[in-house]
């Protein structure tokens, strides 16, 4: 029994450690005694650095043997990293295999989330904190109360069996005794599944993509109109349509891996000095568009503020969709780009300012009414295919184009329609391209701050991609808010 009371003081001590130290702001006050003086981040040093890293990421075969990276704690401070310190990053990465790559992005997830949430790997607390006393004492009080559980179980259990034999002898109650040896087998039923579970889902997440469609939203909005009004009284109409928002995806790794190939083709085909770099990583659909030749006919729905961009293809995406036959081959594209619209949608819709910075969640209210307006009078039983059929032929309509005021819709149709002049062997090779620069896009330009804290609810599938970025030698957030640009004042006669 002494066992027990040791353990139960040991976890009251540890909870009042966890409650101060496992915070995000712990994590930066920690940090911030260790930041360096970060030096070479001048033009001279970027053109190294992207050399170096161009070098690397170009090998055609992994390089040496495979080292897993560390996620460092800048990227969620939003602290500049050296240079050298981020080509070590790039060096490790590309050691690794397709597969261990992914790995290493969800260990990297991992680790933060089990320093600022779930505690259940204290080894890696070192890696974002100095190994000072405190720190010392956490690690070692958590070993022990791990060695302890099983030892304690056991030897209470012995006790209960002993006490259950020899209960008529020393005046126990074998019902109680009993009892007690249930519940202790119990405890340690749980102790085993616990450990079991721990050890089987180590680093993973579930690989959601969640979804949100706008057109599939409305469609479920029409058919079950009275059930929407008693929600809106009850004031729970957000949770209701998150219930109809559709089945979460999977596709987390092969839509990582999208990002990967295009990441790879950029140090390869495009990013050859400190602006190319740049100009690449500032992209959203124009490298793609570009060099499928359509930057011209289609590069105006790109240029509009990013979340109207991403509103514009996202209804363009599934009216093209619904609009075409998509042949087999074509099938997997089509599927991963309807995937990646209705995440931009779903972001813009629940967390906005993981999309980008000032994102108007309004705007999906707005394209809902103009979709109200343009149905009036429709039959309000169609499902989603059939309702996205009806909206491209009444948007076709001479009274839709008459209109002058700006719309979302029309804007839409407008560019569903210039899609299909788009050569069909090279379609779902441009669509995917652009969604795959606007996930970029969206999370290069993210917080660190806003990563962890969607580590708390799971995970939000573009951390993967922040990961994957920072891994690859891309742009992080403080280096975009810290750079210079080309016309900076670098003389007094500049200023003149």
């Amino acid at each position: 029994m002494v066992l027990l009371f040791i353990l139960v003081i040991i976890r009251c001590f540890q909870k009042a450690m966890y409650l101060k130290s496992g915070s995000f702001n712990a994590l930066r006050e920690d940090n911030s005694s260790k930041v360096n003086m970060v030096q070479g981040r001048d033009e001279e040093g970027l053109d190294n650095f992207v050399q170096e890293a161009k070098d690397i990421m170009n090998l055609v075969e992994p390089l040496g043997t495979p080292v897993s990276p560390s996620l460092p704690y800048q990227l969620f401070l939003d602290f500049p990293c050296s240079y050298s310190d981020r080509l070590t990053m790039v060096r490790n990465f590309r050691s690794l295999e397709h597969e261990s790559a992914f790995d290493a992005i969800e260990e990297g997830l991992s680790a933060m989330t089990s320093f600022l949430y779930t505690k259940d790997d204290d080894g890696l607390y070192l890696a974002f904190t100095n190994a000072t006393a405190p720190v010392i004492f956490r690690l070692l009080t958590s070993t022990l109360a791990q060695a302890m559980i099983p030892a304690a179980n056991v030897l209470l259990l012995t006790h209960a069996a002993s006490m259950a034999d020899t209960g008529h002898k020393k005046g126990y109650i074998g019902l109680d005794a009993r009892f007690t040896a249930v519940l202790l087998h119990l405890t340690l039923g749980l102790e085993v599944v616990y450990a079991c579970v721990q050890f089987e889902f180590r680093d993973k997440f579930s690989g959601k993509i969640l979804q949100r469609s706008i057109i599939g939203l409305l469609a479920h909005n029409r058919r079950h109109s009275m059930l929407r009004r008693i929600a809106g009284w009850l004031w729970c109409k957000d949770l209701l349509e998150g219930f109809w928002c559709g089945e979460p995806s999977y596709s987390c790794k092969e839509i990582t891996e999208l990002v990967r190939l295009h990441v790879e083709t950029g140090w390869r085909e495009h990013i050859r000095e400190p602006y190319s770099y740049r100009m690449f990583n500032d992209t959203r659909g124009e490298w793609t568009l570009a060099r499928n030749g359509c930057l011209q006919q289609l590069g105006w729905s790109i240029r509009r503020p990013f979340d109207e961009s991403t509103i514009l293809w996202h209804l363009a995406t599934d009216l093209y969709i619904h609009h075409t036959s998509t042949s087999p081959d074509d099938h997997v594209s089509s599927r991963r780009c309807k995937e990646m619209s209705n995440y931009m949608v779903h972001l813009l819709s629940d967390n906005p300012d993981m999309l980008i910075s000032g994102s108007r969640k309004r705007l999906l209210e707005t394209a809902d009414k103009e979709l109200e307006v343009l149905l009036e009078g429709e039959w309000t039983q169609l499902d989603k295919n059939e309702l996205t059929r009806r909206i491209f032929e009444k948007c076709g309509s001479a009274a839709c184009l008459s209109q002058d005021t700006p719309s979302l819709i029309g804007d839409a149709w407008k560019l569903a329609q210039s899609l299909l002049t788009v050569d069909e062997t090279r379609i779902w090779e441009l669509i995917q391209g652009v969604w795959v620069e606007m996930l970029c896009f969206s999370a290069s330009r993210c917080r660190g701050y806003l990563h962890a804290e969607a580590l708390g609810t799971g995970v939000e599938y573009l951390s993967y991609v922040w990961v994957q970025l920072a891994y690859t030698g891309m742009e992080t957030f403080a280096e975009k808010l810290q750079r210079r640009e080309r016309n900076s004042f670098d003389s007094d006669e500049a200023l003149v």
